[in-house]
């Protein structure tokens, strides 16, 4: 993270490497760990906290994604529907 020039972005890069390292450890270590610093705990919760932010940014995606499709849907419908009743209209009138 020195390559980063921001001091801040450094604090907030280093804080989620430490995270994602206390994680893989206490998930792949047999022994059990128990967070041993402050900074450890406050790096996990950190951690945990931007990932189920990006999860829940990914949601919210695909549910915009959904509602996108169902709205086009709905247009498509209606004017499929519009044009159908044009035409059976037309119909109806050249036979009288």
């Amino acid at each position: 993270m020195d390559c980063v020039h921001c001091q801040r972005c450094k604090v907030n890069g280093k804080l989620q490497i430490h995270g994602l390292e206390l994680a893989m450890n206490v998930q792949f270590d047999n022994e059990t760990r128990i967070l041993e610093e402050k900074y450890d705990l406050v790096a996990y919760v950190n951690t945990f906290f931007k990932i189920s932010q990006s999860i829940n940014s990914i949601d919210l995606m695909f549910e915009r994604r959904q509602d996108q499709v169902y709205v086009q849907l709905l247009l498509a419908l209606k004017i499929y529907g519009g044009l159908l009743l044009m035409s059976i209209s037309s119909i109806l009138l050249r036979k009288k």
